[in-house]
This record gives C-alpha cells, structure tokens and sequence, in this order.
C-alpha cells in the first residue's frame, strides 16, 4: 500500500472514530490511535529501529526456504461474492 493511502486511511479512521463522544471514550479506538502515531513517526526510534531490523532479516531469507503459496491466493479479491 502507498505511504499516502495509508496516511488517508489513518486521517479517516480518526476523523470518523473521534466525532462522537463514545468513539472517542472507546478503549479499542484509543489503543488503535496511539498505535497509529507511533507507527506513522518515523522519529520514534523505540519502534522503528526494531522494526527496520525486522524488515532487513526477512528480506534475506532464501525463497527456496519458504512454504509454497496456497493455490487459492490467486482468488483471493476485495469484491463481495453477492
């Protein structure tokens, strides 16, 4: 996904979650923000170093060591089956 339709869907989740008093009092939706701006800091070292490191590691692992793909991936859609 694009760094911008992230940020799009972050601004939404917020706009939309934060309008009412109960989506703000929501502890899922606090949980969710504050992982959001965590995530989206690129400043925050505590988050983004391991993760950066994280990344590096599994992008050299030999794709002869990983499982094959299920067959039915390539089914797989964001349209609904009605």
């Amino acid at each position: 996904m694009p760094e911008e339709k992230l940020y799009q869907a972050m601004a939404k989740f917020k706009k939309i979650g934060g309008r009412t008093e109960a989506g703000c009092s929501s502890v899922l939706f606090r949980i969710v923000s504050a992982h959001m701006k965590i995530m989206a800091d690129r400043n925050n070292r505590f988050y983004h170093v391991p993760v950066d490191l994280m990344v590096r590691a599994t992008d050299r692992i030999p794709q002869w060591t990983l499982p094959k793909k299920p067959s039915w991936v390539g089914h797989v859609t964001w349209k609904s089956t009605d």
